[in-house]
């Protein structure tokens, strides 16, 4: 799985907003979810996009691999406080 960073954003004085996208299976950007639910911090999770990647290779007619699936996530860290 490979996960990059897009935007970090400071909202308010102990708000912070991270935007960042995720390569991999749908089991891995599942236990992505699960973690981030997890974490012992604040957080708002404002936005979860999944979609399955289906490119197509045309020199090769070959396609990506079947299990292959992109993510958008969006989530604020509204404390660093731990809950």
């Amino acid at each position: 799985m490979s996960i990059h960073l897009n935007n970090v954003d400071v909202e308010a004085k102990k708000t912070l907003r991270v935007d960042f996208s995720a390569n991999g299976s749908f089991a891995q950007l599942n236990r992505l979810i699960e973690l981030m639910e997890a974490t012992p911090y604040v957080i708002e999770i404002k936005s979860v996009n999944l979609s399955k990647v289906n490119i197509t290779n045309n020199s090769k007619k070959e396609k990506s691999p079947a299990n292959l699936w992109s993510g958008s996530f969006s989530i604020r860290l509204l404390s660093f406080v731990n809950k």
